[in-house]
């Protein structure tokens, strides 16, 4: 081809002009490497991705396989033949339709958040809302209040919470019978 260039060009073309374009055409050393290695590099690529399409359709396949394999195991302790086959499918389809719908039926719970609302509407919870609402507004504090006025109304209200544990105490004490009925309630 190099010894007799002109008769590998269509007629009306000039072998001159197409080896002055190969001229411009050339490539530096350092642009050659790096298209040999982005080649090199797509080859890899491709290799690596046609090997984990490889693995992910045979461990498929495997699957399928061993699928099959009970199926068949089922069928021939069945004694249903070929025809039978379908039948277990048809079962185990609908078997495992069961078990997913059981599983779904138990495992559900409502969520916290939606019991609460449900509550909330149902007439209960109150008393918490208009807590929250206090807490939120005033920071806890009443209006006009002191930091002092604050823990002397908490010590009122701890006093009072002692006063009914310890009616609490006593009631239970006199139902078990005697001083403390040997269950230690001190």
């Amino acid at each position: 081809m190099k010894s007799h260039p002109t008769e590998f060009f269509p007629e009306g073309t000039s072998a001159d002009l197409d080896e002055a374009e190969a001229e411009n055409q050339k490539l530096s050393d350092a642009e050659k490497y790096a298209a040999q290695t982005r080649k090199n590099r797509q080859n890899q690529d491709y290799s690596a991705l046609q090997g984990a399409l490889n693995s992910v359709l045979s461990g498929i396949k495997a699957i399928f396989g061993g699928v099959w394999t009970a199926i068949k195991s089922i069928s021939d302790l069945l004694n249903l033949g070929d025809e039978g086959s379908k039948v277990v499918i048809l079962g185990l389809l609908v078997l495992v339709l069961v078990a997913s719908n059981v599983y779904t039926y138990v495992a559900w719970r409502p969520s916290s958040e939606s019991t609460l609302r449900r509550f909330n509407r149902n007439g209960g919870g109150g008393d918490l809302n208009e807590a929250i609402r206090s807490i939120l507004q005033g920071n806890g504090r009443r209006e006009g209040s002191t930091p002092r006025e604050e823990g002397m109304e908490l010590m009122r209200i701890l006093d009072q919470v002692d006063q009914r544990s310890a009616a609490l105490r006593n009631s239970i004490k006199s139902s078990v019978g005697g001083e403390d009925g040997g269950i230690g309630l001190d």
